[in-house]
């Protein structure tokens, strides 16, 4: 039976695993990646799925606004080759927003790989646009209160796939709104910080 009373670690994804698995009263396991047992595939689909659905909502860590992508000699913007120097791939943006103040009589989305133009109807791009991105990072890369929230949230989520107690979801729903608490007052120091600095620094 799940106890009230265990420790969240999540310094690593299998940290967060074990946790998780605690909280609902099974035992620790040694490998994230195993497919022979049904506790940890599903304790890993939901730490992922939260993980992803967390990064979505852009915090200051895993957002950086007014990226410039421009056309290649083709006049198209291929995503692979522009991101090139940020040090990511395509598969790692969680959400794009193009800046429209900045891409004026333009309508632009992401298809195929490259920047499209609803407005034109056309994927040739002539000039530089600018977005606003919202990465998708590892677990090593986010900060501590991010993991915590996460694995608070996955775990209610796995409570409620295994058809769980409602005492665990309710203290699981406590503790998810003291993480969501905490990871927004953390997020309000990085903003101060940034502030202050008068900088765009990428908290990773």
């Amino acid at each position: 039976m799940a106890t009230e009373t265990v420790a969240v670690q999540a310094r690593t994804s299998l940290e967060a695993m074990n946790s998780i698995l605690a909280m609902n009263g099974n035992s620790p396991v040694t490998d994230y990646n195993a497919t022979d047992n049904l506790d940890v595939v599903l304790a890993r689909q939901v730490i992922e799925e939260t993980s992803l659905e967390v990064q979505e909502d852009s915090w200051l860590f895993n957002r950086e606004k007014d990226i410039t992508l421009s056309p290649d000699g083709s006049d198209e913007v291929v995503l692979a080759t522009e991101l090139t120097d940020t040090g990511y791939t395509p598969d790692e943006i969680a959400r794009i927003d193009f800046v429209q103040s900045k891409n004026k009589n333009k309508d632009l989305i992401v298809r195929a790989g490259k920047v499209y133009d609803r407005f034109d109807n056309t994927f040739t791009i002539t000039h530089d646009v600018y977005a606003d991105i919202v990465w998708y990072l590892p677990w090593a890369d986010l900060p501590n209160d991010i993991r915590y929230y996460i694995t608070i949230r996955a775990a209610r989520k796995y409570n409620a796939r295994r058809q769980g107690s409602e005492t665990i979801d309710q203290m699981l729903r406590e503790q998810e709104a003291y993480a969501l608490a905490r990871a927004r007052g953390a997020e309000m120091d990085r903003g101060d910080y940034n502030a202050l600095k008068n900088s765009r620094v990428l908290w990773r």
